[in-house]
């Protein structure tokens, strides 16, 4: 695992690891140092402030990294055979990764906007969570502090992973 990452003006960036998933072919990694700002939450953010990628790494030797995708500000990541699925800046993303040159976000549930407050009552709030997909559905866990109002299961039916919907 190369995990040397590199800001515009030379310096080091450390890696956070903060996910892992796997598949008979793949190994996914959510790296949340390492994005390269072209895929921010919102317009005038800090390009180097909190965005994640997924670095997708060959599960035969020499575990080579095949393909590093901007997953804007993700925190947990779910895959199957072919999708990527991550909650992100209070939003549902679906990743379609079967092409490894041409990775892309294909489906969203978009819950909160730039100009809602507070952003920590949006419906895909998941710090402390966790993500799941069993069959057509995905389960995530809204985490959170103690305190806040907003813990829970938010379902989505992925069936048509281009057009997921929130039940």
């Amino acid at each position: 695992l190369n995990s040397n990452t590199w800001s515009d003006d030379g310096s080091s960036i450390d890696p956070y690891f903060d996910d892992i998933k796997a598949n008979p072919s793949y190994v996914f990694i959510l790296d949340q140092n390492a994005g390269d700002g072209t895929d921010t939450c919102w317009e005038d953010e800090d390009k180097w402030d909190t965005h994640s990628v997924v670095r997708i790494h060959s599960t035969t030797s020499p575990y080579s990294q095949v393909a590093l995708v901007n997953v804007k500000a993700a925190d947990m990541i779910e895959v199957d055979a072919k999708y990527i699925y991550t909650v992100s800046c209070g939003n549902f993303y679906v990743y379609d990764y079967s092409d490894l040159n041409d990775v892309k976000e294909v489906g969203n549930v978009k819950e909160w906007s730039e100009n809602e407050e507070p952003y920590e009552f949006t419906f895909f709030e998941s710090f402390n969570g966790e993500i799941e997909k069993i069959g057509d559905y995905i389960y995530i866990a809204r985490g959170g502090y103690d305190g806040w109002d907003h813990l829970g299961i938010n379902v989505i039916d992925v069936s048509d992973p281009t057009k997921p919907v929130h039940l």
